[in-house]
């Protein structure tokens, strides 16, 4: 996949996607990937293969945008940087972590400080992530 998308642009902020495949699953494939601080980040690419595809992305990138409007970097969420569709092609970028979205959530000491109802909405569809 990394031949399809090699840089992707949030808000003149440039993120080069590595090769190194971080999951995949039914909604994508996540890809490691650096900002131009050379900082690691995760890039969630989706090929909206079918309508339904990309109306479940545009779903994820509503609560994902409710979440980083709640968010800030004391929060203990995940710090999302930017999720846009380009083509046929759905992008999520956010900061990459030593675990993965579930086990960061519900299996570390997880404390949120923000209001849960943006995370709530969002998580208890069981349509989040991958």
């Amino acid at each position: 996949m990394s031949n399809v998308l090699h840089v992707v642009c949030f808000d003149e902020r440039r993120y080069t996607i590595t090769d190194t495949k971080l999951g995949e699953g039914s909604q994508g494939t996540i890809l490691s990937g650096k900002d131009e601080d050379n900082n690691c980040v995760a890039i969630k690419i989706v090929r909206f293969s079918s309508p339904k595809a990309q109306a479940q992305f545009q779903y994820e990138k509503f609560i994902t945008n409710k979440i980083m409007e709640a968010n800030d970097d004391t929060s203990g969420l995940c710090v999302f940087l930017g999720v846009q569709e380009q083509q046929e092609w759905g992008i999520m970028v956010m900061n990459q972590y030593e675990t993965d979205l579930f086990n960061f959530l519900f299996e570390i000491n997880f404390q949120p400080k923000l209001n849960e109802t943006p995370a709530k909405s969002g998580l208890k569809t069981g349509k989040y992530f991958v």
